[in-house]
């Protein structure tokens, strides 16, 4: 096994998203494992402060089947 250099100076492939501990908490129980994973996902789009996320139509059919 070989160990992976990793520019940190580049975001172009890794980044993190910030969830709430609220959510984690009160609302993967109440609204499912299923559609708490698909907004995390979503959310991992909205960036920059934005609240919008505008992922691809491929990437819509791939959540589609989460």
């Amino acid at each position: 096994m070989t160990e992976k250099n990793i520019n940190n100076n580049s975001t172009t492939y890794y980044s993190y998203t910030t969830i709430q501990d609220y959510f984690l908490a009160h609302w993967v129980n109440t609204i499912g494992l299923g559609p708490a994973i698909l907004y995390l996902e979503l959310l991992s789009y909205c960036h920059k402060g934005k609240d919008t996320a505008w992922p691809s139509i491929k990437t819509k059919t791939f959540l589609g089947r989460i």
